[in-house]
């Protein structure tokens, strides 16, 4: 038997809600997961840091994780003489959420799930919790970035580029879901597929410390970029031309 006090807490990456339970780990309740860096955890004795292992990277801050993305967490206690620095991570549902090694979890299924550091010395002691919003991806949100025509990208909500031979422009494709409001959630974990329909009119490289994606934009032509991931693709038509 684990005892634990959910408490109410938010920080400035992990969006934390709760709830308070005297019950086994399955028993306690809500909150989201953020992108990035570090955050106060729900017993106050340390913060979670979560770290996005599909690309190797650390990405900027969703709120929530997508199912059949994977992330690694990592703890670090803020009274160290008197709080385990170690610790082991237990998912409260391996159905939701299932670890893969001490720190690596795979998003199996939607829902709220929470998340347990427990000393490596003392398996039966929980050191802090963070729990987990697990979110379906349903659409793929692209973005742009360090753009210095923004001719280029005024029609991206409508699939549509314009590109200058020899542009090179990078982009940023995130997934989405549904939040509890309604409202499109980004979620992390996933990384999307991006591929160009001809290498020779426009080549994809990707940044994989950043995330971000780069068009460059080899001789005029047309290209289409496919984006894809988790049953859902987005295309992006693509024209180089000469001059604007």
């Amino acid at each position: 038997m684990i005892t634990k006090r959910c408490a109410f807490a938010a920080a400035a990456v992990l969006v934390v809600t709760g709830c308070t339970s005297e019950s086994s780990t399955s028993g306690c309740g809500v909150a989201s997961s953020g992108y990035t860096g570090t955050s106060a955890s729900e017993l106050g004795a340390g913060s979670f840091e979560y770290t996005d292992k599909l690309t190797g990277r650390t990405p900027k801050s969703p709120p929530a994780i997508a199912k059949g993305g994977t992330f690694s967490l990592a703890f670090k206690a803020y009274d160290a003489p008197t709080t385990p620095a170690e610790v082991t991570f237990r998912s409260a549902s391996s159905e939701r959420l299932a670890g893969v090694g001490n720190d690596r979890f795979n998003a199996l299924a939607e829902g709220l799930v929470a998340v347990f550091a427990m000393s490596k010395t003392d398996s039966s002691q929980v050191v802090d919790l963070v729990h987990l919003k697990i979110v379906a991806p349903l659409a793929i949100e692209i973005a742009s970035d360090f753009i210095s025509d923004p001719g280029a990208v005024k029609d991206l909500a409508k699939g549509n580029v314009e590109l200058i031979e020899h542009d090179r422009i990078s982009f940023t494709g995130v997934f989405t879901g549904t939040g509890d409001d309604g409202e499109p959630l980004s979620l992390g974990g996933l990384s999307p597929t991006w591929t160009s329909s001809d290498e020779d009119v426009l080549s994809v490289e990707v940044d994989e410390e950043y995330g971000w994606v780069w068009l460059s934009a080899r001789k005029m032509g047309r290209a289409d970029i496919t984006v894809t991931g988790a049953g859902i693709t987005k295309v992006l038509h693509v024209d180089v031309m000469g001059y604007r």
